[in-house]
């Protein structure tokens, strides 16, 4: 397990990597537990907070305790397979969990290194500067899904012959997207509603609010989106289908009193008409080539080709 601690505030700015009960009451105090292997480790770190941590859910969630919040938000782009961060945090801490190290906490250190509105303000703050990159880096990921379905887009127009795997791998991607932010509206507002963000910060949060209604808008976008292609690449399948049904037909139809014609002549009866007669067998390859004039100008009349 490696623990990272960030204590700031206005004038000071420190980053450690031992954890130190003894906090500084003057400064904000940001706990970042990555790597939670070690359960036994992690619960003496959070005693040490009187932080009862029982909730070991698999989906966005919010819980409201007396002495402090707690949330477990997604933070990776894979959706299928999301992997999540539990945030708790007071107007004293905050605190971080994940199961492997947060590349997007580093850039967020430095943030608060160079911002004197982090440093000057509460944690709530801080909270809202997570939620806010964590749900920025969405739209990244829901840029990239866009791009897939854009290439699926062109490879269908240039008559490609695609698997529908690849449609139902995107298709399955987005609903899982929308199963797990579709939460968060409900998080942000139970967070706005709680007595851990002070008054001049619920703009912030309410921003928040905003940019997950955009991220639920694109991932329905999407969705419509790749729905239609998958119906449209059903439709060209089928048109396909029919083009080669209907030229079968075509054959088979042209084929039939040929065959008639000549299954008739083959039964090797002596009175037949034509049989012994000199140009019999020309007259016969004319009237065939008659029969298949005429049906193809049928066809052709028709549309058929």
């Amino acid at each position: 397990m490696e623990i990272r601690i960030v204590d700031y505030n206005q004038y000071e700015f420190s980053v450690t990597t031992s954890f130190d009960e003894n906090s500084n009451n003057s400064m904000i105090r940001w706990l970042q537990i990555n790597g939670t292997t070690n359960n036994k480790e992690l619960l003496q770190v959070l005693n040490a907070f009187q932080i009862d941590l029982n909730d070991n859910s698999i989906k966005p969630s919010f819980k409201q305790y007396k002495d402090y919040l707690y949330l477990n938000i997604p933070i990776t782009s894979n959706a299928v397979h999301p992997e999540y961060i539990n945030l708790i945090f007071n107007k004293n801490y905050i605190i971080t969990i994940t199961s492997s190290t947060y590349q997007s906490f580093r850039t967020m250190e430095n943030r608060i290194y160079e911002s004197n509105k982090i440093r000057c303000n509460t944690t709530d703050f801080l909270v809202y500067c997570l939620l806010d990159l964590i749900l920025n880096e969405q739209f990244v990921s829901l840029e990239k899904v866009s791009t897939r379905i854009a290439k699926l887009d062109e490879l269908l127009m240039s008559d490609s012959n695609i698997s529908s795997g690849n449609f139902l791998t995107i298709k399955k991607e987005i609903s899982s997207f929308k199963s797990i932010w579709r939460p968060i509206r409900e998080i942000i507002n139970n967070i706005i509603k709680s007595d851990f963000v002070s008054t001049d910060n619920i703009t912030y949060f309410k921003d928040l609010q905003d940019h997950a209604n955009q991220i639920l808008d694109i991932i329905d976008s999407l969705y419509d989106e790749i729905a239609n292609l998958y119906s449209l690449k059903d439709s060209i399948e089928n048109k396909r289908l029919n083009d080669t049904m209907k030229i079968l037909t075509i054959v088979s139809t042209i084929f039939a009193p040929l065959s008639f014609l000549a299954g008739v002549y083959g039964m090797n009866f002596s009175m037949m008409p034509l049989v012994n007669y000199k140009y019999g067998f020309a007259i016969l390859i004319t009237i065939m080539l008659v029969v298949v004039s005429g049906l193809l100008l049928f066809f052709k009349r028709k549309k058929w080709f």
